[in-house]
C-alpha cells in the first residue's frame, strides 16, 4: 500500500460521511487503464463505528481478495472511524481480446460486490450465504 492510495481512501470514506447511508457495502469499478489495469473502490459505513465486526468484515475481504490474486492499494477510515474504503487494482493483461476484457470486468465486478456482501454478513449477522467452505472469490 502507498500513502498516496491511503490518502486518497480517506478522503473516499470522509465523502461517504456524507451521503445518504447505505443499508450494505458497496463497490466502484473505474474504467480499465491503459495498462490493462482495473482499479476499484470498495467500502462500507458502520453507524456503530469500528467494533469488532467491521474489523472481522475487513479480514474476511481482505483473506478474498489476496486469494484472488486482487492487489490492495491503499486504505483508510472517515476522521469518525464510521466509513472505510479500500481501493484494490485487478490486473488484466493477461486478456487478449476486447471481450475476454469486458467479461472478466464484469466477473470481477459481480464478484467484488459478492464478496463484500459475505463478508458482511459474516461479520454482522453472524451468516452467510454460503453453506460450504471459507469466503472466497474468483477474479
Amino acid at each position: 500500500m502507498s500513502p498516496r492510495w491511503n490518502s486518497a481512501a480517506v478522503k473516499v470514506a470522509t465523502w461517504l460521511e456524507n451521503v445518504p447511508r447505505h443499508s450494505r457495502p458497496g463497490a466502484i469499478l473505474l474504467p480499465r487503464t491503459p495498462d490493462g489495469m482495473i482499479i476499484a473502490w470498495l467500502f462500507d459505513y458502520d453507524a456503530a463505528g469500528l467494533g469488532e465486526s467491521t474489523r472481522r468484515e475487513l479480514a474476511l475481504l481482505r483473506q478474498a481478495l489476496e486469494d484472488a490474486a486482487v492487489e490492495e492499494l491503499g486504505f483508510g477510515f472517515s476522521p469518525d472511524g464510521r466509513a472505510w474504503s479500500l481501493v484494490v487494482r485487478a490486473d488484466q493483461r493477461h486478456l487478449r481480446t476486447e471481450i475476454g476484457k469486458a467479461f472478466h470486468r464484469e466477473m470481477l465486478a459481480d464478484s467484488l460486490s459478492k464478496a463484500l456482501l459475505e463478508a458482511w454478513l459474516a461479520s454482522h449477522l453472524g451468516s452467510s450465504s454460503r453453506q460450504n467452505g471459507p469466503l472466497s472469490f474468483k477474479a
